[in-house]
């Protein structure tokens, strides 16, 4: 996929708001492949959460619950893209200050 999910889309475009509700309604998805779903990449193998946390300071309030929400639904902190980052080198390579501050006082 090129541009991802449309989660990965809505966290790009920084609608961190309607992400939730697309979460909110994975949530309720009977299915096996739940874990895999939320890790699907896109074409530079970027995750979700690589996605939110390169676009994480635009709205840090909202985008913290949605990292909350990956990571009870099962995202892989420690996936990597194409560079080799994980969403953490991600925060790091972009200055993304809140997302560190995030993954500090989550333990992620």
């Amino acid at each position: 996929m090129k541009y991802g999910t449309s989660l990965h889309v809505c966290i790009a475009n920084h609608d961190f708001k309607v992400a939730l509700k697309l979460l909110k309604k994975m949530k309720g998805v009977k299915d096996i492949n739940h874990k895999a779903e939320i890790n699907k990449i896109d074409e530079e193998k970027n995750t979700a959460m690589h996605t939110l946390m390169r676009n994480f300071n635009v709205d840090p309030d909202t985008a913290s619950k949605v990292a909350v929400t990956l990571i009870k639904r099962g995202t892989d902190l420690k996936a990597t893209n194409i560079h080799r980052l994980t969403p953490m080198h991600v925060a790091l390579y972009y200055g993304q200050n809140e997302a560190i501050q995030f993954a500090l006082s989550h333990n992620t």
